[in-house]
């Protein structure tokens, strides 16, 4: 759901992996058990990093970001793209998992 309503819009987008940090949407990963949920702070602050380090520069020109992601997955990337001049959005960000599929519906 989220990736049609992204695409329908025309905005490019990412993928957060725990085990890759940012990917490209057609890139093709094996299967891995692994998130960030079960990690210490120091591990996803890392992660964080090597995130930023490759999303920043992909996202030199844009003013805004929507993030929809875990708490985990975006608890170190919210400050440094705000501080990089972004405008961030987290639109499901107070919503329980089934309040985050129907504000999906809401949105087609």
């Amino acid at each position: 759901m989220t990736r049609e309503l992204v695409e329908r819009r025309g905005a490019r987008w990412f993928v957060l992996s725990a085990l890759h940090g940012l990917i490209e949407p057609h890139a093709v990963i094996a299967p891995y058990e692994y998130t960030l949920n079960e990690v210490g702070v120091s591990e996803r602050r890392q992660w964080a990093q090597k995130v930023l380090g490759k999303l920043f520069p992909l996202i030199a020109s844009e003013g805004k970001i929507i993030l929809f992601a875990g708490q985990r997955y975006r608890e170190f990337l919210i400050g440094p793209l705000k501080r990089h001049g972004l405008e961030v959005t987290v639109p499901m960000e107070h919503l329980t998992q089934g309040r985050q599929l129907s504000w999906l519906s809401e949105q087609e």
